[in-house]
């Protein structure tokens, strides 16, 4: 597919060291901000792990022009994760990977209480300006969730 930015693809992701290295690097260029679940404790060993589980409904690599800029899966909870490397980012790539998944896939059917009807984007509390752009893009927030191991 290609757009303003240049050609876009999405890459199933393979049990093959390319991949998971790539997906290495974009892990260690998280900001904090941004993270939800990811630690700074991970190891290249738990990453490979976590890669040969493949433990999402879909998992590609975004490949724009010939170039890995980032990753983005589709959980079995329809939801939709999307990490791209800071020097790649932009507000336009983001949200063109975005409509590109959406729709290529359709959500799985509703589950009360587990599968919301729709896809959903799960955004770190202090990422705001991830917030921001959903927002201004016509997304509303659904819920705010708190981890509940208290504050030092």
């Amino acid at each position: 597919m290609t757009f303003a930015l240049g050609k876009l693809e999405l890459i199933e992701v393979e049990q093959i060291d390319q991949h998971a290295n790539f997906l290495w690097r974009l892990l260690e260029s998280r900001e904090e901000v941004k993270k939800i679940s990811s630690t700074s404790e991970t190891d290249f060993e738990s990453h490979l792990e976590f890669v040969r589980k493949h433990p999402y409904r879909n998992w590609y690599i975004v490949r724009l022009n010939e170039l890995f800029v980032g990753s983005t899966y589709l959980s079995f909870h329809n939801e939709i994760g999307l990490q791209i490397l800071p020097q790649h980012y932009s507000d336009e790539l983001f949200l063109k990977i975005l409509d590109v998944v959406a729709s290529e896939h359709q959500p799985l059917p509703k589950k009360l209480s587990c599968v919301p009807e729709n896809f959903v984007v799960n955004v770190a509390s202090k990422d705001r300006r991830t917030c921001g752009l959903m927002e201004s893009s016509g997304f509303y927030p659904l819920q705010i969730t708190f981890d509940l191991k208290r504050k030092a």
